[in-house]
């Protein structure tokens, strides 16, 4: 049996804000400790709120959700919800909650948990602190040099943690199936599975299958992954699928038509909007179709956090991130310092890491989520809020029935 080692969990907290010090993620730090670079210098000036209040650690909270809990939890109730029928508590401020916050007491012995995109950011953190309380993680990244270099990370922080990994690459189907079947091949199940990974307002491009970079990197690829991997899913233990979105699925909904952008002109911001947007819907369908079941599908806002994703963003897509912000804030009734927040790295991924353990989430099947709370219909994006669209089920339905019909994969019955 696991047991939590809070000297252990202090350690890791003195060690990793050296290690997150690069392009991939930054820990509990002030503006100064940033330095000069490229994207600090693209982020001063450019976003409506103090970057210095941001990075610097916040006071500790105690949330909804962190207090007793079991490793192998039974939920009774996995029906459909309707996000826009509840809100977070008032009674806290989530977008500050912290990954040890969220698993404080709680022991993951036993649970398997799948992660992609894991090498870095927020995949990264999810491992460090998922392991750090007993869970077993199986980290996935693009190549064998990132997700080596992940675990070389991963090890540092938490030594004994129960770790191995994987190879596939999003944007190449035959990578996703090769991985699936050699995952199959030597694993029963998977307790949860986070679809992390993800690129962001890159250039026009494909895939090697033939798609628009950022909808079937995030969305089809996930997609198919899910898909191939449901048989294990299936026979995990109170199973949840976990997919990131973001507040940018406030660009643009899901274009059934041209998902591609063969007819449409090409926008970067529009395109990560659209595949966000995918996400939620696809969270949505999964939990329509697998709740009955016994699945738990969710989709995440993280928030705003310094990582990877951001290597495509240059001066003008930065400054048109802000306006946008700004501006959606703004048609959302924010007037307080609207604009574009920045957390830190934990803060950041508390609300994945919430989807893994929260058991009042059995209630809540499909739902958008965003600073530990389940996300408020039209409401800042920026913030907890989402828009009505990503309640379109018949849309999540027929984007189901697209990335079925593009990559050729479908869910086991």
């Amino acid at each position: 049996m696991y047991h939590h080692d809070e000297e252990a969990v202090e350690r890791t907290k003195m060690t990793r804000d050296q290690l997150f010090v690069e392009p991939g993620a930054i820990g509990n730090l002030t503006r100064g400790d940033l330095g000069e670079s490229p994207l600090t210098q693209q982020l001063d000036g450019r976003i409506d709120d103090s970057l210095g209040h941001q990075f610097a650690r916040h006071p500790r909270q105690r949330t909804e959700g962190s207090g007793d809990s079991t490793s192998k939890p039974i939920y009774s109730d996995a029906t459909k919800h309707h996000p826009g029928e509840h809100t977070m508590s008032s009674e806290r401020d989530g977008s500050t909650t912290t990954t040890e916050e969220i698993l404080e007491g709680i022991d993951l012995s036993g649970r398997r948990i799948v992660i992609t995109g894991a090498a870095t950011g927020l995949g990264l953190e999810s491992a460090r602190a998922l392991t750090a309380h007993g869970a077993r993680v199986v980290m996935l990244a693009r190549s064998t040099e990132r997700v080596n270099e992940g675990l070389a990370k991963l090890r540092a922080l938490v030594p004994n943690a129960d770790v191995e990994t994987g190879v596939v690459d999003l944007a190449d189907l035959g990578s996703i199936r090769r991985f699936a079947d050699k995952f199959l091949s030597s694993h029963d199940a998977i307790d949860v599975l986070m679809n992390n990974a993800g690129v962001m307002a890159c250039p026009f491009g494909h895939t090697a299958d033939g798609f628009e970079t950022q909808f079937g990197t995030n969305h089809l690829g996930h997609f198919a992954l899910t898909a191939l991997l449901m048989p294990a899913v299936l026979r995990g233990n109170a199973p949840r699928v976990i997919t990131l979105s973001s507040a940018g699925h406030s660009r643009a909904d899901v274009d059934l038509d041209d998902p591609n952008f063969e007819t449409t002109p090409y926008s970067a911001w529009v395109s990560y909007g659209r595949s966000k947007t995918a996400n939620a819907l696809f969270a949505r369908e999964l939990a329509t179709r697998y709740s009955g079941k016994g699945v738990l599908s969710f989709s995440v806002h993280p928030g705003g956090i310094i990582t990877e994703l951001g290597r495509h963003l240059n001066d003008e897509l930065m400054a048109d991130m802000a306006r946008f912000a700004k501006e959606r804030a703004e048609r959302a009734g924010v007037t307080a310092s609207p604009g574009f927040k920045l957390k830190s790295i934990e803060a950041g991924t508390a609300t994945q890491v919430w989807a893994v353990v929260a058991p009042e989430l059995a209630n809540h099947n499909g739902a958008y989520l965003a600073d530990c709370g389940v996300g408020v219909l039209n409401g800042d994006p920026g913030r907890n809020g989402f828009l009505p669209y990503l309640l379109d089920d018949t849309k999540a339905a027929g984007l189901w029935e697209l990335s079925e019909r593009l990559t050729g994969v479908r869910f086991t019955a």
